[in-house]
């Protein structure tokens, strides 16, 4: 796996479909790889989705993480938009003079760098009422705060069934656009199918508690 930061923001309405078929075809796989050493009688009793009480709290706590910062970033993306669109309206209504080119005197007219000095005052004057450099500063912290526990999440592997089916589900809704969630599912995937002594115990155990 990769230790790049993952991007921003997560999966698109377009792609999130992608990814759900994606993952679909993922947990398809594992669960065939799961039923095959069962006898059948065992291998029907195994839920294609395990509850959330069966994964270790760890995970549920980077996941409600993960989904808060998300939730802020939103709130704060919307928060700066709305103070862009402050910026170019007053940018619409004043816009910055061009430099004037003074034939006689061969020589940029000697006013046009203070009328635009000034411009640029006024302009700042309105990002501080607006708020939006602020605003986002604060989006870029909450972004690489969600990056990093992106990369906390999908670092950790899957050692059973159960946190398997919830790392796909968390990557189906919350994975960064460089899909970091989705390629720790497929090592994950590769890893568990090499374990096949431990996938049996894994499944048969979750179907006795089920």
């Amino acid at each position: 796996m990769t230790d790049a930061r993952p991007m921003f923001p997560p999966v698109d309405t377009s792609r999130r479909g992608f990814l759900t078929h994606t993952a679909a075809l993922a947990a398809a796989s594992t669960a065939m790889a799961l039923a095959a050493p069962l006898p059948p009688a065992e291998a029907a009793g195994v839920a294609p989705i395990v509850a959330s009480e069966a994964v270790d709290p760890f995970f549920i706590e980077i996941k409600a993480e993960i989904d808060e910062r998300l939730t802020q970033w939103h709130q704060l993306d919307a928060k700066c938009k709305i103070g862009d669109r402050a910026l170019k309206a007053w940018e619409a209504r004043n816009p910055l003079p061009d430099m004037i080119w003074d034939e006689a005197a061969d020589e940029w007219k000697k006013d046009i760098g203070t009328i635009r000095s000034d411009w640029h005052e006024r302009r700042q004057k309105v990002m501080w009422q607006t708020k939006v450099g602020e605003l986002k500063g604060r989006r870029n912290e909450v972004e690489a705060a969600y990056c990093e526990s992106i990369s906390e999440f999908a670092a950790i592997p899957a050692t059973n069934l159960p946190v398997l089916i919830f790392k796909i589900e968390t990557g189906i809704m919350m994975d960064s656009r460089d899909g970091t969630i989705a390629r720790s599912v497929l090592f994950d995937i590769a890893r568990l199918r090499r374990s096949g002594d431990f996938l049996y115990d894994a499944a048969n155990s979750q179907t006795a508690q089920g």
